[in-house]
């Protein structure tokens, strides 16, 4: 676990290390996780769901409906710090 990196997927991985959710374990349910602002809520996979829209910084905030797993973005940008 790194705890000082905190960039984008575009940006280089420290050595040897990948997000937490590629790592390839048995997984039976969808992990819907928030905290990391750069990804944007782009990460989309049949195992995990990014919720941070990165409202911190002025971007859209998130919401997952569990019923059909569509992600709303609100209508009004979150102001910024």
């Amino acid at each position: 676990m790194s705890l000082i990196f905190n960039a984008g997927l575009d940006e280089p991985m420290p050595t040897d290390f990948l997000p937490w959710f590629e790592w390839q374990v048995p997984r039976t349910r969808k992990i819907l996780f928030g905290h990391w602002a750069a990804l944007q809520g782009e990460i989309d996979l049949p195992h995990a769901r990014a919720l941070d829209g990165g409202c911190v910084w002025g971007n859209c905030l998130l919401a997952y409906r569990l019923s059909d797993g569509k992600v709303i973005a609100s209508s009004a940008q979150c102001p910024s710090s």
